[in-house]
């Protein structure tokens, strides 16, 4: 559970929050980008193999990813905290799909093996339900019509999940290296047989500037397809992310 409370904090021992929202844990950040593996000098490592670590944010239990933001983000600690997408400004709106995005960028670019659940690449929402095992369907159901409300997070997530399945880079690492630059930015540089990329995790609330010496490329993956451009960038967005390739 380290990597998942990293991201977006613990489920257990009290509501938390994680790196997406701004509680800052660099270590298991980055022992979690790299695989968990116990050949890397951080924190938290657990296992001789990369791809044994299973990387998530969210599963059957609990709160979905979309609630735990949502109620982070309206400042609660429980259910009773949790407010509908619709009635948030359009400014945390806007957060609230930048930090979904991020946590899904950290779950699909790290070693390891990412899974998701059902719904939550379109913020699939339990109306705030932590234990709904015994609440019915209108709790329940995966609501189809939010891939269209939330189109733009689920290209992103299609997109992430294209790009890992075309390199190995990101599921059999030969040189994987993750710092923490500052709090809460993080760069991930990651090597596999058929191409090297450089990916810069801000959650910070502050554009960040980001070097590019060495690479030549920029992934662009928010169409839901990976798209490459000579033109660099200079700086990453608050709550977001910036792929490099060389």
């Amino acid at each position: 559970d380290d990597y998942r409370n990293a991201i977006k904090g613990a489920e257990f021992g009290g509501f938390q929050k994680g790196q997406v929202q701004g509680n800052f844990g660099g270590d298991a950040i980055c022992c979690g980008l790299m695989g968990s593996v116990k050949t890397v000098s951080t924190a938290k490592k657990f296992t001789n193999v990369i791809g044994r670590s299973l990387n998530y944010v969210e599963c059957h239990d609990n709160y979905t990813l979309a609630d735990k933001l949502a109620i982070s983000l309206n400042g609660g600690t429980s259910q009773k905290g949790w407010k509908a997408y619709s009635d948030f400004n359009d400014k945390q709106k806007n957060e609230l799909r930048a930090q979904n995005k991020l946590a899904a960028a950290f779950v699909f670019l790290a070693q390891g093996t990412p899974f998701i659940n059902g719904g939550q690449e379109f913020m699939r929402t339990k109306q705030g339900d932590e234990n709904s095992y015994i609440s019915d369907d209108s709790i329940n159901q995966i609501d189809l019509t939010l891939k269209t409300t939330f189109n733009d997070v689920y290209k992103v997530y299609k997109g992430l999940i294209t790009l890992r399945k075309s390199s190995t880079a990101f599921t059999a690492g030969r040189r994987v290296v993750a710092s923490t630059l500052k709090s809460g930015f993080t760069k991930y540089i990651t090597t596999g047989t058929d191409a090297s990329y450089c990916v810069y995790f801000n959650a910070t609330a502050e554009e960040q500037t980001i070097d590019t010496t060495g690479y030549t490329k920029a992934v662009d993956i928010t169409s839901g397809a990976v798209t490459e451009s000579t033109t660099l960038p200079a700086t990453v967005a608050a709550k977001s992310f910036v792929i490099l390739k060389k």
